[in-house]
């Protein structure tokens, strides 16, 4: 799972809870880094994240993309962002199209 910040002036201690049950906590997002890659397992039918970073909560629900969709196909990965409702990112994904 790989997370991403705008400020990132210093450094972040976050925790990462899992459909609202188990929780990873004391992750440190190190200052300067805009991308936090967590390597750790998730569980098996996990379908929101609760990524928590000093007192600011953020819910997220994750949308798996089908293992044969093939990212450097820009226009099946549109397509999929859009019939999936994944508004903020098909924009990240736009800004980053050459």
């Amino acid at each position: 799972i790989r997370l991403v910040r705008n400020n990132t002036d210093r450094d972040v201690v976050l925790s990462i809870g899992f459909n609202n049950k188990e929780q990873i906590t004391g992750l440190l997002w190190e200052g300067g880094e805009a991308f936090f890659d967590y390597q750790g397992e998730v569980p098996a039918a996990t379908a929101t994240l609760a990524v928590t970073t000093d007192s600011t909560l953020v819910n997220i629900v994750l949308v798996f993309a089908p293992q044969n969709l093939d990212a450097r196909d820009k226009f099946k990965v549109i397509q999929f962002f859009s019939e999936n409702g994944c508004a903020s990112q098909l924009v990240s994904f736009f800004k980053q199209v050459k």
